[in-house]
């Protein structure tokens, strides 16, 4: 259905010239472009589709039913209504995301048709080589975490945009000294990251047939104090993703819904600045772990149901499922792993891995264990650039760096986090407690008597009135609440490069 025949069915249906519904066409156009002017931010929250369609629906509304006495319709006509906007908002919305600004994010990952042509692939040959040329200190070395502390990175800019308590956390942490021993500790969610980050690179590679060639902190051509330290660039010039970066996240427990988190579509924004360039996958991994190699081969082994035909460049989805193996060993007091290729058989893998550890053995390295995992989902899905977010915000992340710049000459001691109470100070405290009840309830022997009178008697003691005219609304009880164990808390955190 074209513009003008649609035109035509919501005049027929409303009575409305051609002239009316053309306005309300223009009038959709202008209050997506007003929503994204007015809420610069929006776009970084997952919910901006939603978000931009009810600002543009609740003024269609006000403007085009609720403000025309023109318009007597049943409720059966309001749906026909709302189904006519729906469809003319369609239309809208993909010439607005052509135009002004690209969609926050796409459901699939695909090449763009003008990727091909020689006069991109020249340009993008050239970003790269300037890339290339960049001091970069390799990922995870002291040389690199030394690198990153004088920079906002991608990874932690979108603190900048959150709540002065966020903004203090990150001041802080660039302007005391780096702790190169604490920079190297390893979390949990981290070691996993680290060790499967390799494994999906292994499957996109295998996908798009083509290599990705990983890279250390790269620092802003103009703003010097934003770096990034992207997962990977397509640097394969015949591939047909060439010049495509790379974002991954292994997740451990959450479920991958395709829709990148705000601090993460933050973070490849950045990182494509920093590059210069246009176009990023975002690829989420869920990975199992047997318990032991019988478990392993019980569910198959390195036998495989899936038809994975690389011609036809298959779905990601035709992945899940797949199996393999890591071999891990200590180098340097180190873990280092080795990953079989993908889609080998059982003999090849025992072969492989019995060169390996002969090899790392001969250099006196230890063999720690070998790992057997599942592929449990995956999603890819393409990021664009958005340089309209990018000068609209930048400002907000050059205030902060202004900070830290002054703090880090004047102080900035009074941003240290309050320190928690610890077991031991709780444990030194709670004597002193005990001691004051006793006293006020007049108790000879402590070990006999009950606590429940306690806050009574201390109530009294303190002259606090229990009086119906009291004004109480001022008094605030604040209670905090664990609504995650511990482990669910620290295994949300997904590694972040």
């Amino acid at each position: 259905m074209d513009i003008d025949e649609l035109s035509s069915n919501i005049c027929g249906l409303v009575n409305w010239s051609i002239d009316d519904c053309n306005e309300l066409y223009e009038t959709i156009m202008i209050n997506m472009e007003e929503f994204v002017h007015t809420n610069p931010y929006a776009i970084s929250r997952p919910s901006f589709e939603d978000d931009i369609y009810n600002y543009t629906k609740h003024v269609f509304d006000e403007q085009f039913i609720n403000n025309n006495v023109n318009i007597i319709c049943t409720l059966e006509q309001q749906d026909e209504i709302t189904q006519m906007f729906n469809i003319l908002y369609k239309m809208c919305s993909g010439i607005f995301y052509q135009i002004v600004i690209p969609r926050r994010s796409f459901k699939t990952s695909f090449v763009r048709h003008h990727i091909q042509n020689n006069i991109n692939n020249a340009q993008l040959k050239s970003k790269i080589e300037h890339i290339d040329n960049k001091p970069q200190p390799e990922q995870r070395t002291p040389e690199w975490y030394s690198y990153r502390h004088n920079l906002i990175t991608a990874s932690n800019a979108w603190k900048c945009f959150e709540s002065e308590k966020t903004k203090n956390n990150v001041i802080y942490e660039k302007c005391k000294p780096i702790d190169a021993s604490k920079s190297q500790m390893t979390s949990r969610a981290l070691v996993w990251g680290q060790k499967y980050e390799h494994l999906t690179t292994m499957l996109y590679e295998h996908h798009n047939q083509t290599n990705v060639t990983d890279y250390g902190c790269i620092q802003h051509d103009t703003y010097k104090f934003l770096g990034a330290s992207p997962d990977g660039i397509v640097t394969d010039e015949k591939a047909s993703v060439f010049g495509r970066m790379l974002e991954i996240k292994n997740v451990v427990s959450r479920i991958i819904n395709g829709i990148p988190k705000k601090e993460y579509w933050i973070q490849m924004q950045l990182q494509m600045e920093v590059c210069n360039l246009n176009e990023c996958d975002f690829i989420e991994t869920k990975f199992t772990e047997y318990d032991d190699e019988d478990i392993f081969k019980s569910d198959g082994g390195f036998a495989h149901e899936a038809n994975i035909d690389t011609a036809v460049r298959p779905d990601y989805k035709d992945y899940i499922g797949i199996r393999g193996a890591i071999v891990e060993f200590v180098v340097d007091g180190k873990s280092e792993y080795k990953f079989a290729p993908l889609f080998i058989s059982s003999d090849e893998f025992e072969v492989l891995r019995d060169k390996w550890i002969d090899d790392m053995l001969k250099n006196d390295h230890v063999y720690l264990k070998t790992t057997y995992w599942k592929m449990e989902d995956i999603s890819c899905i393409l990021v664009l650039r958005n340089k309209r977010w990018f000068k609209s915000t930048i400002h907000d992340i050059s205030k902060v760096w202004d900070i830290i710049l002054m703090e880090r000459i004047s102080g900035y001691e009074h941003r240290a986090p309050n320190k928690r109470v610890t077991v031991d100070k709780m444990a030194k405290t709670l004597p002193n407690y005990f001691e004051f009840t006793n006293s006020i309830n007049k108790v000879e022997n402590p070990n006999e008597q009950c606590l429940l009178g306690a806050d009574t008697n201390i109530a009294e003691s303190l002259d606090i009135k229990d009086d119906n005219n009291n004004n109480t609304s001022d008094v605030k009880i604040e209670t905090s609440i664990r609504t995650e164990s511990f482990d669910d808390t620290y295994i949300h955190i997904d590694y972040v490069s």
